[in-house]
């Protein structure tokens, strides 16, 4: 068997695990999300609220003793700051 026999196979395989690459590559940066931590109100020794940012959205979160951290409230994006 020689490669000039196998040629379109051969092109055809790289051609096809490019396009793989490529749609993995674009998905991934798709997935890719950014948090960030804001500010934190304490109400007692052990409650608190957490302003969080995620994917663009302002959320302020609930965290106790008791449980899982819960959403409190979606404030929505964030206002434009002056200077």
């Amino acid at each position: 068997m020689s490669l000039g026999a196998n040629l379109p196979v051969v092109l055809l395989v790289g051609l096809t695990l490019g396009g793989l690459a490529f749609a993995l590559s674009l998905l991934s940066r798709r997935l890719q999300t950014s948090a960030r931590a804001g500010e934190v109100v304490r109400l007692t020794s052990q409650h608190r609220l957490h302003v969080v940012e995620i994917a663009g959205r302002r959320l302020v979160v609930g965290t106790g003793p008791d449980g899982a951290p819960r959403l409190v409230y979606a404030l929505g994006e964030e206002p434009a700051r002056d200077g």
